[in-house]
């Protein structure tokens, strides 16, 4: 089933499945790759955890590999 995500939905759901946060001493590089700031990628991050596409911790779930392989839009 198709799922209706946002440009930033994808964006935050496609950094977080692709990209480690911290890398050779740099922090942030998944907001970072997004044309995201920080109070959006946050209420960004929040949203998708309310959809169970983003756990807690901030990983992607399988409801968000899901999301991204389905195509949602």
């Amino acid at each position: 089933a198709k799922v209706d995500l946002t440009a930033q939905e994808r964006a935050c759901l496609v950094a977080t499945r692709s990209l480690k946060n911290s890398y050779a001493g740099e922090t942030d590089l998944r907001r970072r790759s997004t044309d995201m700031n920080v109070v959006t990628w946050q209420t960004t991050q929040d949203t998708l955890r309310s959809r169970g596409m983003l756990n807690k911790a901030g990983a992607i779930t399988d409801a968000g590999r899901n999301a991204l392989q389905h195509g949602g839009r």
